[in-house]
């Protein structure tokens, strides 16, 4: 009987586990780069923010999904901050009420065979394939399985009723709310989602093995284990998007704590504040009392989002603590709720570009004997941080160009697209130069040869990056000139180099080689730059 009992819940989990993984796959697919451009103009409503945000947590079913979609909006500069404080606070109460639906109001088991039946038709004759259906198709297979899971868990729960060991285990809870405490924040930081675990105690409850105050313990302690779970995944965030994580971890943890001291209230009969609530609501139903609960644990955040969401979010800030690296990555003149009008967005774009090679200048003055002024920071971290602009700025432009129809504006911009990959790459090719150096400064009979190549290479980036400054055509032409092919020349140094240092080893024939190759490789990137601007 036990053994069964907990597969029969082992394998609900799995199901729920499952159709959990089935639905964000397919509403991930769903929001692809055309819809979330359509998310960031339509929020610029705060109305139809909180809108999307209840459809958004409803269908997800996943708050991770709904965070790093927000997330990647933001980090794109097509959402501010205070609009994606407003989309995830308000996407709780949309996952509540799809808490509501599928653990407590619907007679699952028809409506379970319905959504298995078609989504197995559907696969059987190939429906799947076509783009129309596609997302039909794993919505109602992730669903099926979700309910069926859910249903699961509640015959294990009819079955470990009637052990006695489980029923002292659940007396003793029932009897030491610092018990049911424990239990729920276990249960919060194992399950991965609030509707596994509504659909583990709204099933115990409805199974009559959960009284009530016991549900309230347990479901306040969830929340608080689940909410121990977030710095794992917002650790490498950057600045905005931890101060998000930080608003949302600070109104979870007011909603559990507030509600933790009502059920204290109740527990020794000062007040009944909860049970008052949900008895009004769902009188004859423990297990529709026990989703409700999960509600208001949702519902008492909002409240204090949408009240003190702007203290709320300066506070969380304070939290933050910025690298170097998401300093200089931070865009200057993209703006920040990621709209403007084609032309100008467009200039707001190159403008940004073209602080990619000054900044990869400054990488190369990290090796240099003498600069005229030392960098602040090491090459990694200036590399770093132009890839992450980079990044930002290709994902701004794609954004923009969605919503072009005109062809001349389209070629600038694919030409802006390409600048922007030649810059990154020319950064990438910057880093190996400045890794290879560290090797050669390393040997003495290659030093000197390294410190010519920098001073070199450090005329050719100020100059190739003063050119994309001035757009001049006389500027230009010099740095075309100076990042001219030079392919031969680096294979003739190397060579000379090899056969005038007698008694080299093997490895710093290597260095010689790589120094040479990278050298190379960077003036070829740089020139196609400079080329790409002259034939704008």
């Amino acid at each position: 009987m036990i053994l069964l009992a907990v597969l029969m819940f082992l394998g609900g989990l799995g199901l729920i586990f499952t159709g959990m993984k089935l639905l964000t796959s397919s509403v991930q697919e769903m929001v692809g780069r055309k819809l979330r451009l359509q998310l960031a103009r339509v929020t610029q409503s705060y109305p139809i923010a909180c809108g999307l945000g209840l459809i958004f947590g409803g269908a997800a079913q996943s708050i991770m999904l709904v965070f790093f979609t927000i997330s990647g909006l933001m980090q794109s500069r097509s959402m501010s901050l205070r609009r994606g404080a407003d989309v995830l606070s308000w996407a709780y109460i949309g996952l509540s009420v799809m808490i509501v639906v599928l653990t407590a109001k619907i007679d699952s088991e028809l409506l379970i065979m319905v959504m298995l039946s078609l989504s197995g038709i559907f696969h059987y004759f190939d429906f799947h394939r076509s783009d129309r259906l596609r997302h039909m198709t794993a919505l109602l297979l992730a669903v099926g399985l979700l309910m069926l899971g859910i249903n699961f868990i509640a015959q294990s729960a009819a079955r470990m009723q009637e052990i006695a060991l489980m029923r002292e285990i659940i007396g003793l809870a029932a009897y030491h709310p610092v018990v049911a405490l424990m239990v729920g924040i276990l249960i919060g930081i194992i399950l991965p989602s609030y509707l596994s675990i509504s659909a583990v105690v709204v099933s115990l409850a409805s199974a009559g093995i959960l009284d009530f105050m016991t549900v309230c313990f347990v479901l306040t302690g969830a929340v608080a284990g689940s909410i121990c779970t977030w710095p794992l995944y917002v650790v490498r965030l950057d600045g905005a998007t931890q101060t998000l994580a930080y608003f949302d971890w600070f109104n979870r943890l007011t909603g559990a704590v507030f509600v933790g001291l009502l059920a204290t209230v109740e527990w020794v009969g000062l007040a009944a504040p909860i049970s008052s609530l949900t008895n009004a609501l769902a009188p004859d139903s423990l297990g529709e009392q026990s989703a409700l609960i999960m509600v208001l644990l949702q519902t008492i955040p909002l409240l204090q989002a949408v009240v003190f969401r702007d203290a709320g979010l300066r506070i969380a800030g304070r939290f933050v603590r910025r690298s170097a690296t998401e300093d200089l990555a931070t865009p200057k003149y993209l703006p920040a709720d990621g709209w403007a009008d084609i032309e100008t967005a467009l200039e707001l774009a190159r403008a940004e570009l073209l602080r990619l090679p000054s900044q990869a200048t400054t990488m190369v003055e990290t090796v240099q004997k003498e600069p005229e002024v030392p960098p602040s920071h090491s090459a990694w971290v200036y590399a770093a941080a132009n890839r992450a602009l980079a990044e930002r700025i290709q994902t701004f432009l794609q954004d923009t160009l969605d919503r072009c129809n005109s062809r001349a504006l389209l070629v600038q911009g694919g030409r802006l697209a390409q600048q922007t990959q030649l810059a990154r790459d020319a950064t990438d090719s910057v880093a190996q130069f400045v890794a290879v150096v560290g090797q050669a400064s390393a040997h003495e009979p290659l030093a000197a040869t390294a410190e010519n190549l920098v001073e070199s290479l450090h005329v050719v980036a100020m100059t190739v990056a003063e050119a994309l400054q001035s757009r001049s055509a006389d500027d230009l032409e010099i740095a075309r000139t100076l990042t001219a092919d030079r392919s031969q020349t680096m294979s003739d140094l190397s060579d000379r180099l090899a056969s005038q240092m007698d008694g080299l080893t093997q490895q710093q024939h290597q260095i010689i080689f790589e120094l040479t190759r990278v050298t190379d490789r960077v003036f070829w990137t740089m020139h196609r730059l400079v080329l790409q601007e002259a034939h704008g």
